[in-house]
């Protein structure tokens, strides 16, 4: 299951128990039919900034940074896909770990 954040804000694309695929800036959030029972608002918005992250050793970005939120407490009840684009001129997937990160604002970690 992914959890699912929440948003003072009841802003974004509007996701019912039918499923629906957001896109924006690249991200493509594809949230299957029965993923949630009740109506959600799904928001994708590029981070202001990426400075003071705390970054794995010999990690770097290869993408700009997202916050991906909606404005439920609680989780998904099947899984959600959440694809990224990234610029493979900054990471070769076929020599390099290509991963995406949850940053936990709480522990900032």
């Amino acid at each position: 299951m992914v959890a699912a954040a929440v948003v003072a804000a009841a802003t974004g694309e509007t996701v019912t128990s039918a499923g629906k695929t957001v896109n924006k800036d690249g991200v493509t959030i594809t949230i299957p039919a029965g993923a949630v029972a009740d109506e959600i608002k799904v928001k994708i918005e590029k981070a202001a900034t990426a400075l003071n992250l705390p970054l794995p050793a010999k990690a770097k970005l290869v993408s700009e940074i997202f916050e991906i939120t909606n404005d439920k407490a609680g989780d998904f009840t099947k899984p959600v896909t959440i694809t990224l684009a990234f610029n493979q001129s900054g990471a070769n997937p076929e020599k390099h770990r290509v991963s995406i990160y949850w940053f936990d604002e709480s522990i900032r970690k």
